[in-house]
């Protein structure tokens, strides 16, 4: 497994900046549709499980709008940070569309968990 050799090279980055599209999934449509749906099912998996996590650390709270907010917030904060790092990847690219599906699975699964955990909670009542 070759290692993350991370580089500060200036023209690199203004380079991948400029090759951002802030269009949703425009990123996705540049390589092949079986890469991409691959991509978009790894994601979106990491992030669900993320927020089943979040629904199940915060049962009571979850609910919560405030809490809610705070880890989409959060997820939204991790998953940009993970696209500005990989602009110091000589061998990936930063595109804004992971953090809008990574925010959304959070988010699904959430609602998920808090889902699962609302059944668990009537079958033990009956």
């Amino acid at each position: 497994m070759a290692a993350f050799r991370f580089a500060i090279d200036e023209p690199r980055i203004r380079a991948k900046l400029g090759r951002i599209s802030i269009l949703p999934f425009a990123g996705y449509s540049s390589g092949s549709y079986l890469s991409a749906f691959s991509d978009l099912l790894t994601k979106i998996s990491l992030s669900l499980a993320m927020g089943a996590t979040a629904a199940v650390v915060y049962p009571r709270h979850a609910a919560s709008g405030i809490v809610k907010v705070a880890c989409l917030a959060a997820a939204a904060v991790f998953f940009a940070a993970i696209e500005a790092g990989q602009l110091f990847l000589p061998t990936r690219a930063p595109d804004p569309t992971d953090v809008l599906v990574g925010v959304a699975g959070v988010h699904a699964g959430m609602l998920l968990g808090r889902w699962a955990r609302a059944d668990r909670e009537t079958d033990r009542h009956s």
